[in-house]
């Protein structure tokens, strides 16, 4: 995982690198951890606006930085997810950390924009202890894994303003 978190931040200073040429830069945001952690963005996407929403994970002890948003590490034992949603000129509008409360693994896995705004995403969650009954919060939902369900997926709908339906 280090090596593409590496490669990703190679290839995005050769992009802005060769898209600066000769330009002045118009915006810019920025993704940074305050020690040792690694973080990366995996997927963005644009809607009708052109907001941007991205998912991406991070993980160590340490925060990170989204623009001025700060998330705070959420318990995993292996990394932690976040989905959020930019402006068109880069402000963060809303960020929820997805993270691990100690029994379950859970992963901001795809996500889609439908032409009203409203988003949907697909969380994996792996359970380390099948048999409890597992629940965890994120944008203002409760949402639950069943015991003995496994490995599965749960699908949130999120509104324009970042609250979880």
């Amino acid at each position: 995982m280090k090596n593409l978190t590496a490669t990703t931040r190679i290839l995005f200073a050769i992009l802005i690198a060769f898209a600066a040429q000769g330009q002045t830069n118009s915006w810019s945001v920025s993704l940074t951890s305050e020690g040792e952690g690694t973080e990366s963005v995996r997927i963005m996407k644009t809607d009708n606006s052109g907001n941007i929403f991205i998912s991406g994970s991070y993980s160590g002890s340490e925060n990170i930085m989204i623009g001025d948003v700060l998330l705070e590490p959420q318990g995993s034992l292996f990394l932690d997810s976040f989905f959020g949603k930019l402006s068109p000129s880069g402000e963060p509008q809303w960020i929820h950390p997805l993270g691990d409360p100690g029994s379950i693994f859970l992963v901001a896995r795809d996500f889609i924009v439908d032409d009203e705004g409203f988003s949907y995403l697909l969380i994996f969650v792996v359970p380390f202890l099948a048999d409890l009954p597992l629940s965890f919060e994120f944008a203002g939902l409760t949402l639950n894994h069943l015991p003995g369900a496994g490995d599965t997926c749960i699908l949130v709908k999120i509104d324009q303003d970042g609250n979880g339906i």
